[in-house]
Formats: structure tokens, sequence, C-alpha cells
């Protein structure tokens, strides 16, 4: 599937990177506005991260299966985001909820353990901990934080080597999250289903095809997880040795930010694969889908409290599925 992958993204590039190119623009704009003004992560990721990465796979589907697109279909697929259809299948809340417990877990431990390695054998760190009890008042304790504090080396060396570890496993278990919800989106041009049905259909039969998912997502994904890693370790050390008294959130930023320019031409990648393993996994998943609603007809037929006339109406559709499942086997036997 990987060279399939390849193949076929080669075999569009130029078309996708077009796309591409404006989605990685706007990001980029996104990484300058948060770097400003941290707040605005709370707007922009709802609002205009999440609904142009929609737009982004929405549209590269239609590409790779030689639809009709535009441009202005780029900007009508983020609005189309908005729509009761569409929104909500990524999950964002769960995933950053999911992104924020994993990092403050390994924020946490990975500090505690740092700050007594390394952090209480630095005598004037030890001196800056032991003045915090002279400061009274808020803004006292504020004004040591970002003058004292966070620009002591060992600190600030000591505070980024545990958010770089907390980020990267929250970015783990985010990219996971991520690698369902988007198999959900794939679904919904071939299926018709709105976010809630798509999303509902991959929870209840994921159980069933989570082996081949995660094994075939890590064989095709796991060279980009460790690009991110590199590139991000790498932003560390450009921002926090080569720039002059640099601050904790200038350094976070810049890591990220030379993750995402050097790893963002991997995420149409990501979504044409996400479409291969669909249409891969479709004739399994149907099978599940038919197989599980026939065992709630039997259900049915065996309940005596319900009325026979539902129960005819039950068998008519039964048979139309068993008879629509014997045509697509030969099908399936033939592929």
């Amino acid at each position: 599937m990987i060279k399939d992958t390849f193949s076929l993204y080669k075999k569009k590039f130029r078309d996708i990177s077009a796309l591409l190119a404006l989605y990685c623009l706007i990001i980029s704009l996104c990484f300058i506005l948060i770097y400003v003004a941290p707040a605005s992560l709370i707007l922009l990721i709802p609002f205009i991260i999440v609904p142009f990465t929609f737009s982004l796979q929405l549209n590269i589907s239609r590409i790779i299966n030689n639809l009709f697109y535009s441009a202005k279909d780029f900007f009508s697929c983020y609005l189309n985001y908005f729509s009761r259809k569409y929104y909500g299948i990524y999950a964002s809340i769960k995933g950053l909820l999911k992104y924020l417990i994993t990092y403050f877990i390994f924020y946490s431990v990975v500090e505690t353990i740092l700050l007594y390695t390394i952090g209480y054998k630095d005598p004037a760190f030890v001196s800056l901990i032991e003045s915090i009890n002279t400061y009274s008042s808020i803004e006292e304790y504020y004004n040591f934080l970002y003058n004292q504090l966070l620009q002591n080396n060992t600190f600030l060396f000591i505070n980024c080597i545990a958010y770089a570890v907390g980020t990267f496993f929250a970015l783990v278990v985010l990219f996971n999250h991520l690698s369902i919800y988007s198999f959900a989106a794939t679904m919904m041009p071939y299926t018709g289903f709105d976010s809630m049905n798509a999303k509902m259909f991959v929870r209840s039969f994921f159980r069933n095809f989570k082996k081949t998912f995660y094994k075939e997502t890590f064989k095709a994904t796991w060279f980009i997880l460790l690009s991110f890693a590199l590139c991000y370790v790498g932003g560390f050390v450009l921002a926090f040795y080569l720039m002059p008294n640099p601050g904790f959130f200038f350094i976070v930023t810049v890591a990220l930010f030379f993750s995402f320019i050097i790893n963002f031409i991997f995420i149409p990648y990501l979504f044409i694969f996400s479409d291969l393993l669909y249409k891969r996994l479709a004739p399994s998943l149907m099978k599940l889908a038919i197989d599980s609603t026939l065992n709630e007809y039997d259900a049915i037929m065996k309940d005596k409290n319900i009325p026979q006339e539902v129960k005819d109406n039950v068998e008519a559709m039964r048979k139309q599925f068993e008879k629509k499942d014997e045509q697509e086997k030969p099908n399936d036997e033939q592929k």
C-alpha cells in the first residue's frame, strides 16, 4: 500500500500541490498569530485549522478519484464543515482532551525527574527556587517567573525537554485519534454518511479491523513520526542554542513550526493512504454492517411482542440483504 500511495501522490502531485501550498500558507499564518497572541489558539483550532484540514482531505479525495474540483471548492468545503452533515467529524474536542491529558502526564513526570537530577545541582537555580518565599504578591511572582526563572538556562533547558517529551507523546496519541477519525471522514463521500453516522460506524466495527488498521497505518506512517520528532529536536536546538536569550514560548513555536514546514509535504500522503485503506477494507466493513443488521432482524423475528406485519416487512428486507450479499461474493472472489 505504501508503494501505491506514493505512486498516486506522484501522479496527482501537480493538482495537489496548489491546494497544499494554500493550506500551508494558512497554517503558517496561524503559527505567526499564535506566537503573537497565544490565546488565539482557542479560536484558530476549531474555526481555521480543523475546517481547512477537512477541506484539504475532501478535495484530495476528489483529485485522486478524478472528480471535478476547483479553487472555489477548497473554500466551499471549508464552509461545508460547519454544516450539520460534516461538523465534528474529527471529534476535535475529544482529541484535544486526549492530547492535554497525555501531555500533562509526561510533562510532569519528566520535569520532576530532571529537576531532581539536574536542576537542584545548579546553585543559581536552587537560589532562585529558595527566593520564591520572599514574594508576597501575584505581580511580584509573575515578574519573578518571567524575568528570572524562565531566563535561567537550567530551568529553561529542563522545561523545554519536559515540553518536548510531553508534546511528542501527546502528538502520537493525537495522531492515533486523527488517523481513526480521518478514516471516518474518508468514508463520507463513498457512503453518504453524515459525521455522526460515520463516527458511529467506525466506533461500532473498529474492533473487527483495528489489527489491520494499526498494522497498515504504522507501516505507512512510522517514518513521518520519526521525521517529525527529529525536526522538532532540530528546531529546538536551533532556537535554544543559536538564538540570543530565547524565551520558552519562542523555542516551542520555532520547534513546532520547523517540524510542520519540513513535514507538511506528507499531509496529502496521509489522506491518500486513508482513502486507499478504506477502499481495501470497504468490502469487509460492509459485510460486518450487513451481518450486524441481519442479527438485529433475527432478534426482531424472535420477539413475540412485535406484530406479524412488521415481521413480514423485516423478512422481506432480510431477503434483499442476503440476495445483495450473494451477488457481491463472486465479485469479491474475482478481486
